[in-house]
């Protein structure tokens, strides 16, 4: 792999972009950064002047001038350097809130197979850890850097003014030290990247073990949970601890290089002083130029390690903005025809990208009205939910297409074609914040009395005026302080506040008892009516009614048709209910 101490200009550029947006901002700093840097240059010429003029000629007038003027210097530099370091950290600030916001944009809007591929910790760490590295580097670290640097361009042209000779001393230092800089620092990048990488790791670690908390302490999994986060916290420790001793060598360097530069200025320039060829004054005004060089080089050498672990992070984000889903609007898209949007799907096969040897659908080929309610049977893993999933374009068919009103899915605004779409889970997800939230959060304009009408049409409303603070309950982190069947309640509530075009009911009363899931039915059915209704069915009871059950085996349709003629078919759906029956007289769940 090729290797350059520079870094690259891309990701160089594109920290430049962030700021683009906020380029006045960004020129007021930069004007203030010059200004205070100009500022800081006048005191050792001050020094200079009092050395060879007010102390060697005692003189208490010259003293008191000098004085006032480094007073009013001081003032000024003070006054430049607030500004200069306010409008930093505002512009690192607000360049952090856009690139989150960026980065979560860009998150929601990628395919599932991008979440199949990326853990919940890790995106996580990104969205925090990894944007606010270049916070600081935005904020605080590049404003020292560009300091840094007109200090020493700047010391180094009044040097040259001063003593040719003398400065070549700082001259020979400098090369080598300014390698030695690129060279730490792309050490420094890499190990940085590295640790951004383990801390990413440990994050997911601790998002699994959280989520599945339950899981965990039903098989009494705590050691080995601690064990592996342990395993990774002293992985990232012994990285970082290779990191402080790259980082510790550095500043070792840099500091010895710039003091024994000094040291023989001293030397040198002592012996010129002797000779009469320099002034006192022109000697401490040299050193004092010294130090600010090697201290703006310290700085620089220290800010440029910090530089290239941003780059790092910068490079884990760019990962993100880089990326484009496989699943997006097209740029002309078509509208969806109102009058006639049937369900059409044409030899529709699909396997996911990583599992390309295993179809899940194999060769669909369906048609769908308008209104009808169609139910998807089979064991598990036959493919009936996946089926729901390419028509929400959740993914995308492998082979074949899939029609709605006669147009290709994929020809639609994404955005549209989700929204005429209402789902119904089996294990329903709903979000911290109260139930009304929740309930509204498939149509945010809905009014208070609207979400309790769907309450009370999906048998919600009873339970929730019994809570303690009715609407306004808090569910907790995925509607854990609700059990199974209120969740699923109040998801058939959002779905019935959503008034959709497609209801898709994936095992929709699966957690409710016999007389919640009776009422709810009857609330269902009125739903259904006029609209097209899909349902993935595991408890074959509840889809007698249906106009079409479809069976489906190993991603195949194997038959249709209603209840009646499947059952005196006696194939496989007839297998599969006679299967059902004799597992709910035995209180046996079906699989």
């Amino acid at each position: 792999m090729k290797t350059t101490l520079i870094p690259d200009r891309e990701k160089l550029g594109k920290l430049a972009q962030l700021l683009k947006p906020h380029f006045w901002v960004y020129l007021c700093a930069l004007l203030t950064l010059l200004l205070a840097a100009g500022a800081a240059l006048i005191y050792p010429q001050l020094m200079r002047i009092a050395v060879d003029e007010a102390f060697v000629e005692n003189s208490q007038e010259h003293l008191n001038h000098i004085a006032l003027l480094a007073v009013l210097v001081f003032i000024l530099h003070s006054a430049f350097i607030w500004i200069r370091h306010f409008t930093m950290s505002w512009l690192g600030e607000r360049v952090v809130a856009d690139l989150r916001q960026k980065v979560f944009n860009k998150i929601l809007r990628f395919s599932l197979s991008w979440f199949h591929e990326h853990r919940t910790g890790e995106i996580v760490g990104r969205l925090a850890s990894d944007t606010t590295m270049v916070q600081s580097v935005i904020g605080s670290q590049l404003s020292m850097a560009l300091r840094s640097i007109v200090q020493i361009l700047a010391c180094f042209v009044i040097l040259l003014s001063q003593n040719a000779k003398l400065t070549l001393f700082v001259l020979v230092v400098v090369p080598p030290l300014t390698l030695a800089t690129f060279f730490f620092g792309r050490q420094i990048r890499i190990m940085g990247r590295k640790i951004q990488e383990r801390l990413a790791e440990t994050s997911a670690r601790v998002e699994e073990s959280i989520a599945g908390i339950e899981t965990v302490q039903a098989f009494t999994q705590e050691e080995r949970e601690y064990n592996l986060y342990h395993e990774t916290v002293e992985k990232t420790f012994d990285d970082a601890v290779t990191l402080a001793r790259w980082r510790a060598s550095f500043m070792s360097v840099i500091s010895l290089s710039g003091y024994l530069t000094i040291a023989l200025i001293l030397w040198y320039g002592g012996q010129l002083v002797l000779e009469g060829a320099l002034s006192k004054g022109d000697l401490v005004a040299f050193i004092l130029y010294s130090m600010m060089i090697a201290s703006a080089l310290f700085t620089v050498a220290n800010v440029w390690g910090a530089i290239q672990r941003a780059l790092g992070a910068i490079d884990r984000i760019l990962e993100i903005l880089n990326t484009n889903s496989e699943i997006s609007t097209p740029a002309h898209p078509q509208a969806l025809n109102p009058k006639n949007p049937a369900i059409t799907f044409k030899h529709t096969s699909f396997h996911y990208p990583n599992r390309p040897e295993k179809p899940v659908l194999q060769n669909i080929s369906l048609h769908i009205e308008h209104g009808e309610t169609v139910a998807f049977v089979g064991h598990s893993g036959a493919g009936k939910t996946t089926l729901v999933k390419l028509l929400m374009r959740f993914y995308d068919p492998s082979n074949g297409a899939i029609e709605l009103g006669g147009l290709d899915i994929r020809q639609l605004d994404l955005e549209k074609l989700r929204q005429s779409f209402a789902l119904v889970s089996q294990e329903p997800i709903l979000f911290s914040g109260s139930i009304l939230n929740n309930i509204r959060y498939a149509k945010p304009s809905a009014t208070s009395e609207q979400v309790k009408s769907a309450a009370e049409r999906a048998a919600a409303d009873h339970f929730i005026q019994k809570l303690p603070h009715g609407y306004a309950t808090e569910v907790g982190e995925r509607g854990m302080q609700l059990s199974g069947g209120q969740k699923q309640r109040v998801a058939i509530a959002r779905a019935l506040l959503a008034n959709p075009q497609f209801l898709v009911l994936d095992e929709a009363t699966s957690n409710l008892d016999s007389e919640n899931e009776t009422l709810v039915q009857e609330h269902l059915s009125e739903l259904m009516m006029g609209r097209t209704t899909l349902v993935i069915a595991h408890r074959l009871s509840t889809i007698k009614a249906a106009d079409r059950i479809v069976v489906l085996e190993e991603g195949q349709i194997v038959e249709e048709g209603d209840h009646l003629t499947l059952m005196q078919a006696k194939s496989t759906y007839a297998k599969l209910v006679e299967m059902q029956i004799i597992q709910d007289a035995t209180k046996a769940p079906l699989h």
